[in-house]
């Protein structure tokens, strides 16, 4: 094989590597889809991992609530709506194809915002409210 061909195939590697490990996504976003896939999974300790220490005993009561709901979820997307000083608010929305089509849906895990502190190396969910309408 030629060096650049060599090259070009590790380069892609490393790329799709990146892209699968969330490369580029925002850190605040990616815990709020830990949480919401670790209440579909019905892991209390993977939602409690990203979680504020003051907001882990909700975990457990949205844990059955949301569960099942969630389980029903093919695609879930969250984006930060606001920062600032350490502190995102994120929302969420997702997809379900249960009935064939992919469409969207509503759930009451996708009617709040989620309020994401940096916390060390670390982000957190701390808060949550409910989403207005704009």
């Amino acid at each position: 094989m030629k060096p650049l061909t060599i090259l070009l195939i590790a380069l892609s590697f490393w790329l799709l590597a990146g892209c699968q490990a969330g490369g580029g996504q925002d850190p605040a976003a990616l815990a709020v889809e830990q949480y919401l896939e670790a209440l579909a999974a019905q892991d209390a300790a993977a939602a409690q991992q990203v979680a504020c220490d003051e907001l882990r005993a909700f975990v457990l009561d949205d844990l059955g609530s949301s569960a099942e709901d969630l389980a029903q979820v093919d695609n879930v997307a969250c984006e930060v709506i606001e920062t600032a000083d350490g502190v995102a608010r994120v929302t969420c929305g997702g997809t379900s194809s249960i009935l064939g089509e992919p469409e969207v849906i509503e759930l009451p895990a996708f009617n709040r915002v989620y309020v994401v502190e940096q916390r060390g190396d670390n982000w957190l969910i701390c808060d949550l409210a409910e989403r207005t309408a704009p």
